[in-house]
């Protein structure tokens, strides 16, 4: 029997031949295993062709929609514009557990948040907003006080105006509780955020940088300086029913009672039929 040398010992051909082959074997097994065993993709429903809105404040019990709906939008509207370490952290948990401390029992004056819930499907978006903070307030418009924290439609259902009632409703909720102004901060290359907000009427104010990890992202600014004089305030009036869409003896007690004494009746939840645009 023929033998080869290899480093000073001898190899038996046929020894070699079979040892190849058994490899070859092993490699296709192995592939054809990882094909058979994948991960099942997730199965993705098509959009509704309708949808039954009702708008109503938030509870703690809603945190895990939330959650679920926040991360759905981040990773469909993220993609490609926020690192992927960042988006790595994004999960059902992290969000689900942020939106439990938000949801507490015992909220801070003046904020809100507002869920938009299908007759069929359930929570399907959301709205916070409520007094800025001074680390966020835009340096070029100090005069803004109130700010709009967060708004995101799950995927499946966006195109129904449901972003743009549930920011009415936060219009409506800001003139409530005595404030006329507002501001929301969004990443630059989120091209479809400040097309929503310009087609609400707002007003780049204010330019920076969002730290995300170790990446700093352009970010824009968008404010409305007064609710009751945009081109949509007969829209927001129509979800205060306590204001005529000018400057009422009502309005002004309402500004002047302070939210956590109680005083002022949370407004009536909206309903809404939307359909497709």
């Amino acid at each position: 029997m023929r033998h080869l040398l290899k480093n000073g010992l001898p190899v038996n051909i046929h020894n070699r031949h079979r040892a190849l082959a058994t490899g070859r074997y092993c490699l296709g097994a192995y592939k054809r295993a990882q094909t058979t065993f994948a991960a099942p993709k997730p199965v993705v429903l098509p959009p509704p062709q309708s949808v039954n809105i009702q708008i109503r404040d938030a509870a703690y019990v809603d945190a895990e929609d939330i959650g679920r709906i926040n991360v759905e939008a981040w990773q469909a509207t993220y993609r490609g514009i926020m690192p992927d370490p960042v988006l790595k952290l994004v999960t059902q948990d992290r969000f689900e557990l942020r939106w439990e401390d938000l949801l507490i029992e015992d909220p801070e004056p003046g904020s809100f948040t507002l869920i938009a819930e299908d007759q069929e499907e359930g929570p399907v978006g959301f709205v916070r907003g409520g007094l800025g903070e001074s680390k966020n307030q835009p340096k070029h418009a100090d005069d803004l006080e109130w700010e709009i924290f967060a708004i995101n439609v799950a995927p499946r259902f966006q195109r129904f105006s449901i972003g743009r009632e549930l920011m009415l409703e936060a219009f409506a909720r800001i003139l409530l509780y005595g404030g006329n102004s507002c501001y929301s901060w969004v990443l630059k290359d989120n091209s479809r955020a400040r097309f929503f907000f310009k087609n609400l009427d707002a007003m780049l104010v204010d330019q920076g940088l969002e730290k995300l990890g170790r990446a700093k992202l352009p970010k824009q600014a968008y404010g409305w300086y007064d609710l009751t004089e945009l081109s949509i305030t007969d829209e927001i009036a129509e979800r205060l029913p306590y204001w005529d869409g000018e400057d009422s003896e009502e309005t002004e007690l309402l500004a002047m009672v302070p939210y956590e004494e109680g005083a002022l009746e949370e407004p009536k939840t909206q309903n809404a039929l939307i359909a497709a645009e």
